[in-house]
Parts: C-alpha cells; sequence; structure tokens
C-alpha cells in the first residue's frame, strides 16, 4: 500500500504527538518577488526615481525563518541604493526604511510625502535587520465591512503595498467568498431564493459570515459576487508575488435554513440573537459538530475554494464571534473546534485493491474517515500513478508517505526471475515512480516531507533476504542522494528503519517452501540453515515485533526530521559495525552469529 499524504495533520490531531510545525514558505519564486518589488516601487516614486534602487531577493538571508533585508549604497554602482531581502516583503520593508529615516517620506492611509532628495542619500555602511517573529498578521474579520466592502482594484493596490512597506506578510484574503458559497449551495440541493434568502448585503457579509446575521439588507445580486471573484484573483496574485501569505475563509459551523430542508434529519441548533436583532435577520443555524454533513460542507467548500483561488494553507473561521456558545463544557468547545479543524485537512490513501478498503475505515472509523479519500493505485502501473496523481494534485501534499512494499524470502537460488522483478517494481521503481508524481509541486512551494517506509534490511544485508535488501539498499541510495538536493527546497526525506513490526508483512511475503521441490534439490546444508532462520525470523517476530505509528507520526510532527529514524534499537550494534569495521568481515561473523548460534549450539549439544 502507499500512502499519499495530504495534510496529514488529521492524523496528528487525534493521536498524542506534538503539533506539527508550520513549514510555510511564499510560493513565489525569488525572480518573482524581485520584480514585485520593482513594480512596486515604480508606483509609489515613479520610473525614474525607482531606477535609482536595485532590489534582489534571496531566501536564504532568512535566518531561522525570519524574514531579513540588508541596505547599502556600493562604491561606483549604478544604482544609488541596493537592498537585498529574504522575500518581497522583507526587501519593500527595507526601502520603506531607508525613505521614512533617510529621506523624510511617509506614507499612510491618509496620503504619501515621497519628495526625495536629489541625489539620493548613501546609506552609512550596511544597514540590517531581522524581523523577531515569523508572521505579521495584519486585519480583522469585520474590517472586511468596516472598511474594505466598496474598494476597487486600484484602492486594494495601494493597501497592499502599504502592507508590504510595513512588513506585513499574513493578511485575511475574504474577498469572492460569497461565489464559491453559492456553488456548494447549490450542490447541495438549495435553490436560488433559499441562498438569497440568507445572505445579507455587502456592508454586512463580514456578520453573515461568522453567523451573526442573514438576510438583512440583501440579497446579493449575481453582478456583486463575480466582480469580487475577479477582485480576490488580483488581491491573491499581488499578495503572493509579495511573498505574502493569504489567510482563506473556512468553514464555521452556521449554515442557511434552507439546508434543513435539503437533510431533514440534520442535526442543527438555533443560536440566539445577536446585538438586539430578533431571529427575522438573526439567530442562524448552528451545524453539530459530530453531525456527518458538518464535514461534507466544510470539506466541500474547501475543496471549491482550492480550486478557485488555490491555498497557501492558513485559514480562518470564528464559529462564536460575539454570540455565547451552547454550552461552556470544555468538551464541547474542543469538539466545535476539532471538527472546524478536521473540515480543513484531508488525508488520501492509495491501495492496489479497493475492495480491502474496510479495514482501513475500521482503523479510522471515529476519528478522520469523514476526510478521508482513498484511491485506487498500483504503484508499478505508471497510468495508475498518474491517475491517482492527478486527482490529489489540485490540492498541495504536503507530507508524502511512500509504504509500498514486499518481500522476497529464500535461497538465492530459488528465487525465480518474475519474483526478484517483483520486488524491484516494487520496493525500488514503485517508490521511485510515486516520488516522481509529487516532487516537482513540492519543489516548486519549497516545502514538505517525504517519508519512506524501509527496513533495517536496508542498511546490513540479512540472510536469505539477499533481493529483498538489495532492492532496500537501492531505497537508501535514492533517498541518500535526494535529501542532499532537497535541503535546499526547504524539503526533508526520511527513511523509517523498520525492524520486525505488528503487520501482515510476514504472512504475506513470498518465501520459498521449506518442503517444496525447489529447496529439496538444494545442498543439506542450505536446507539446514535456511530452516534455523525460518526458526529464527518467527521467534523475532513473536517476541520483538513492534507497532510503528508513533515513529512515523514524530518524522511528520519534526520541523526538520532526520534522514533515518529507527523503529528499534535491537540492530543498531550490527548496523554500527559497518562503520567501525570498514571492510565488512566483523559484521559478517556477528551477523551469523545472531541468527545461526541458537541452532549450532543445539546441533553441538546433540
Amino acid at each position: 500500500m502507499a500512502l499519499a499524504g495530504l495534510l496529514l495533520l488529521l492524523l496528528l490531531a487525534a493521536a498524542p504527538a506534538p503539533a506539527p510545525a508550520l513549514d510555510l514558505t511564499p510560493q513565489a519564486a525569488d525572480a518573482r518577488q524581485e520584480a514585485a518589488v520593482r513594480e512596486l516601487l515604480q508606483r509609489l516614486l515613479g520610473p525614474r526615481a525607482a531606477a535609482g534602487f536595485a532590489v534582489s531577493g534571496n531566501r536564504s538571508l532568512a535566518a531561522g525563518g525570519l524574514d531579513t533585508y540588508r541596505l547599502s549604497s556600493p562604491r561606483g554602482a549604478a544604482e544609488r541604493v541596493r537592498v537585498a531581502g529574504s522575500s518581497g516583503v522583507a526587501a519593500a520593508a527595507g526601502l520603506y526604511r531607508y525613505l521614512r529615516e533617510l529621506c523624510g517620506c511617509h506614507v499612510s492611509w491618509s496620503g504619501a510625502q515621497l519628495r526625495l532628495p536629489d541625489p539620493l542619500p548613501a546609506v552609512p555602511g550596511v544597514i540590517s535587520a531581522t524581523s523577531p517573529n515569523r508572521f505579521r498578521y495584519y486585519q480583522n474579520v469585520c474590517t472586511q465591512s468596516y472598511s474594505y466592502v466598496w474598494w476597487d482594484w486600484p484602492r486594494w493596490e495601494r493597501e497592499i503595498d502599504w502592507m508590504a512597506l510595513n512588513g506585513i506578510n499574513l493578511a485575511l484574503a475574504f474577498t469572492g467568498q460569497e461565489a464559491v458559497w453559492q456553488r456548494v449551495y447549490l450542490s447541495l440541493g438549495l435553490n436560488q431564493s433559499e441562498i438569497d434568502e440568507y445572505v445579507t448585503g455587502p456592508a454586512f457579509l463580514a456578520w453573515n459570515r461568522m453567523g451573526n446575521l442573514h438576510t438583512w439588507a440583501g440579497p446579493l445580486p449575481l453582478s456583486w459576487n463575480l466582480k469580487q471573484l475577479y477582485l480576490q484573483y488580483r488581491i491573491l496574485e499581488r499578495m503572493r508575488s509579495l511573498g505574502m501569505i493569504p489567510v482563506l475563509p473556512a468553514f464555521a459551523g452556521h449554515v442557511p435554513r434552507g439546508v434543513l430542508r435539503a437533510f431533514p434529519r440534520i442535526n442543527v441548533t438555533r443560536l440566539g440573537s445577536w446585538s438586539n436583532f430578533d431571529c427575522t435577520y438573526s439567530c442562524a443555524y448552528l451545524l453539530d459538530p459530530g453531525d456527518p454533513m458538518f464535514q461534507v460542507i466544510g470539506t466541500l467548500f474547501l475543496k471549491e475554494l482550492i480550486r478557485e483561488f488555490g491555498t497557501d494553507h492558513i485559514y480562518n473561521a470564528d464559529t462564536f464571534n460575539e454570540m455565547s456558545p451552547l454550552s461552556s463544557d470544555p468538551a464541547y468547545l474542543s469538539g466545535v473546534s476539532a471538527a472546524v479543524f478536521r473540515s480543513m485537512t484531508a488525508v488520501y490513501a492509495t491501495m492496489r485493491n479497493l475492495a480491502k478498503k474496510e479495514r482501513l475505515l475500521e482503523c479510522v472509523r471515529g476519528c478522520h474517515a469523514s476526510t478521508l479519500e482513498i484511491l485506487q493505485l498500483d504503484v508499478t502501473d505508471p497510468l495508475s500513478l498518474a491517475a491517482a496523481a492527478q486527482q490529489v494534485q489540485e490540492q498541495r501534499v504536503d507530507v508524502l508517505v511512500c509504504n509500498a512494499g514486499v518481500g522476497l524470502m529464500g535461497p538465492l537460488e530459488t528465487c525465480s526471475y518474475q519474483a526478484m522483478k517483483n520486488i524491484f517494481d516494487v520496493n525500488v521503481f514503485g517508490t521511485i515512480g510515486t516520488i516522481q508524481a509529487f516532487l516537482p509541486g513540492m519543489k516548486r512551494r519549497k516545502a514538505g516531507k517525504i517519508i519512506i517506509s524501509s527496513s533495517v534490511g536496508a542498511l546490513q544485508g540479512i540472510p536469505f533476504n539477499a533481493v529483498y535488501c538489495a532492492s532496500k539498499f537501492a531505497v537508501e541510495g535514492l533517498c541518500e542522494s535526494l535529501a542532499v538536493i532537497l535541503q535546499q527546497f526547504n524539503m526533508h526525506v526520511t527513511l523509517i528503519e523498520c525492524g520486525p513490526v505488528n503487520t501482515s508483512f510476514l504472512a504475506n511475503l513470498q518465501r520459498t517452501d521449506a518442503e517444496g521441490s525447489a529447496l529439496q534439490a538444494l545442498d543439506p546444508q542450505t536446507r539446514a540453515l535456511y530452516s534455523q532462520y525460518l526458526q529464527h525470523c518467527q521467534s523475532l517476530f513473536r517476541d520483538v515485533a513492534q507497532d510503528t505509528e508513533e515513529v512515523f507520526l514524530e518524522a511528520i510532527c519534526a520541523p526538520c526530521p532526520p534522514l533515518r529514524s529507527f523503529t528499534t534499537q535491537l540492530f543498531m550494534p550490527l548496523t554500527r559495525l559497518k562503520l567501525s569495521s570498514p571492510d565488512g568481515s566483523e559484521y559478517v561473523r556477528a551477523m551469523h552469529q545472531f541468527v545461526f548460534s541458537a541452532g549450532e549450539a543445539q546441533g553441538d549439544r546433540a
């Protein structure tokens, strides 16, 4: 089974593991952010004055992920002022510091004073600054109605310029969501009159979105939704080009009354009135967090939203804005929060044979089955892999878990060509193909983790597992090579080196039958050694087999997971021998003793 995990945070939410670190970087390449800052300068100062500035982007300047800029005036340079920034926002903040402190300029909502000295003052030495915080957040959800509701693109453009100059890199981007909700509600079976009854007029949308108001000053004309949709395209493109991370809306649990008609058995509660409005315009319907429709609506909305706008994977939802929750019991409040969070996440699992998916669904029942989507995938079939990747690629894959693997046990002389080819097709080429399908998107975002289910048989040759170990050795080389390159892309590769595990691996692996004709044709000594190994293997899996979930979760959660994580320390002395005795002789003797000493001792006693 190969698991292609999209935002495996859902697994983490249900497990006693540390919260995953935010691994968020701007989507735009350095060159695009440089160009965006140059364009900002031209809008702000005009082409002639802007020509006196040189801008460069270099995200490696961000020490520990904190935005950094450097200002200088190199002697003899064509441009009077140079700024280098770890992001477009960092470079813009550095430029505004120069304009403010060395030129006496000022940019605000009320106006701007941009009379530049001629010539431009030189930067004394090198001025460098690093932000003390990874994120600088801006906007209140109500500001969308207080101030922004009637803004056109020129006004938004000035605002985003101001945000960049002041170092804002995390900002609400709520415009245009009503067009998405329109599609979602229609797909759920609501009619247009039920949607029109629910939405408010433009100046009150902030409170409609948070369940405070409905109907008041509505409905919205279709032309409004379309204009806001196109405005959002421009807002998001400009924010992302400058290295900002937009915060998109998510489902908070409030639904129109029409949902009750479409789904008469749905479990909803009517909230109390808000701010002296009676229930004609207030008293929203809130979905119970345990109702399956909570996840259906929340997931459907986010899929439509991401299809329309893409995502930077930070969302905002407020269920009880200026309203009293139905209960102050922490269990209820955490249940609502968990339901909102679950609707923001998704996990894709893939299986070669979907007829076996019931076992997987049973394992996740009650915790994240509602956001788990199971796809068919045979990692040895390029067409199957391409089809599964296409279904997932519209989303952002943050964690890719490659768990496909098969075993082959027996004397090498008994292993058929087809059996050996199948091992490499699944373990090696299947892993390579899965990584190839998702690697380009992860590299473009410069973020993500690739986790490979490996084996102690990838680090040391295990008797009667020659072909299996050869395939796993190949995967080790693949991942070591990748890890070196992907460090440049802020990505991490982790091999989970599994020892004996509590899975069906041992039962399902291909093995030479101890009583079969192929083995009987071999020499007596090899047959005896193989018999001893089978006993050794069965005792290991009986006595020391482990569950591996925690090791996988640690790798998923860790901000910078190691190249290798081990499920057991049992085999570490043997692994260390390969380093302390590079010629391999000590390892060979030790492994032979580890596997066959018990049988030899019994033979001596006999």
